[in-house]
C-alpha cells in the first residue's frame, strides 16, 4: 500500500518540512501501483526495476521536501546495486518469495503486529 508507506516516510522522518502531505501519499500510491508488478506481472528482477522504483521515491521525496531518514538514501544506494548483481546473476529471481519472511522480521512489523497499526496484520 503506497499511501502508507508514504505516511509511514512522513511519520518516522527525522525532522518535517514537507509541503503537502496528502500530495505525497498520493504521489507514493501511484508509485507503488505502477511499479506492482513489472512489466510482466511478476516479481523478478527481468522484469521488476526496483532502483528505477526507489530513484522516483527520492525524486518524489525532494519534490515535496520529506526530510527523509538519512539511512533510506543509502539503502536506495545499496539496493540499486544489489539489483543489478542480482539482475546479472538470476533474473527470473522471486523477490517476494525471499525477501518477505525478512521484511516481516523488522522492528518495525513486529511492533505493528502486536499493536495492529500496521498493513502487516495479514
Amino acid at each position: 500500500d503506497g499511501y502508507h508507506a508514504g505516511s509511514l516516510m512522513l511519520d518516522h522522518a527525522p525532522q518535517q518540512d514537507c509541503d503537502d502531505p496528502q500530495a505525497f501519499k498520493k504521489g507514493m500510491e501511484k508509485l507503488v501501483r505502477d511499479a506492482r508488478f513489472g512489466d510482466t506481472g511478476q516479481f523478478n528482477l527481468k522484469s521488476l526495476h526496483i532502483g528505477d522504483v526507489l530513484f522516483q521515491v527520492t525524486a518524489l521525496v525532494r519534490e515535496h521536501h520529506v526530510k527523509a531518514d538519512p539511512t533510506f538514501t543509502a539503502l536506495v544506494m545499496s539496493i540499486a546495486v544489489l539489483e543489478g548483481l542480482g539482475r546479472q546473476l538470476d533474473p527470473e529471481l522471486d523477490l517476494f518469495s525471499v525477501a518477505m519472511p525478512m521484511v516481516l522480521a523488522l522492528p518495525l512489523f513486529k511492533h505493528e503486529k502486536r499493536y495492529g497499526t500496521g498493513a502487516a496484520q495479514g
